[in-house]
């Protein structure tokens, strides 16, 4: 399943784009501060990019030159009403889509998308769908997670599918204040786990309100970690 981020400053489109992206399967994350989104970006942890530049679009084309230079080839597709602003006219985009939103032409610019990146060459970070159980800490609490992605920026978590109360204790860990770096001890193969920390990057919800999966971003990796995390990632593709 791949990740979305999906950056509308207008507050317009994104539930629709999200609605639409969702029933084809894609994991999707909503941004509509330039911070936010660069933030959620770091971490490594998505696959392709929406920004609706219907509104502000000085931040939009500064969040997409900051996607290219991050992550080369990785496709951005920008949604615009009544033609594109001068500021994003010379700016590299996979797609550029005209609103009315319509399904079919998001449905098939998502596919699209999704093709480019299997023969993409070279990302940014190199992020590997995980299928494994994970303990995610704060001091003394902690919350059992379904880890689902993992790059060297960080780490996409859902909760335990089909455990009521696993979910209960996932959406009150994520959507709690917390004073202290999140830590979680990572081990993909027979080689020597690895101790992360980091913050809450981005958590999404779902239909019931209930936070679906969460993003969490690495934070002060000393350089040799990260470059064994870098080697236990590719290890294990």
């Amino acid at each position: 399943m791949l990740n979305v981020l999906i950056f509308d400053p207008e507050r317009c489109c994104s539930s629709i784009v999200r609605c639409i992206l969702r029933g084809r399967g894609f994991r999707t994350s909503v941004s509509h501060d330039l911070e936010e989104a660069g933030t959620k970006f770091e971490t490594g942890l998505f696959d392709m990019v929406f920004v609706d530049a219907s509104a502000e679009p000085e931040a939009c084309a500064l969040f997409i030159e900051s996607v290219n230079s991050l992550a080369p080839g990785l496709p951005v597709i920008l949604l615009h009403r009544g033609g594109i602003p001068e500021c994003l006219a010379t700016t590299e985009t996979f797609r550029q889509i005209a609103k009315p939103i319509r399904v079919g032409v998001i449905s098939r610019a998502a596919e699209q998308a999704t093709q480019a990146l299997a023969l993409a060459e070279h990302r940014r970070w190199p992020r590997r769908a995980v299928d494994i159980t994970i303990e995610v800490a704060e001091g003394q609490e902690r919350v059992t997670c379904h880890a689902v992605n993992l790059s060297p920026g960080g780490i996409l978590v859902e909760s335990i599918p089909r455990d009521t109360e696993a979910n209960r204790m996932f959406h009150r860990f994520f959507t709690g204040s917390h004073a202290q770096p999140l830590t979680a001890v990572i081990a993909l193969s027979a080689g020597e786990p690895i101790r992360l920390s980091g913050t809450v990057a981005f958590t999404e919800k779902a239909q019931d309100e209930k936070v679906c999966h969460a993003g969490i971003a690495f934070k002060g990796l000393p350089q040799a970690q990260r470059e064994a995390l870098e080697r236990m990632i590719v290890g294990a593709a």
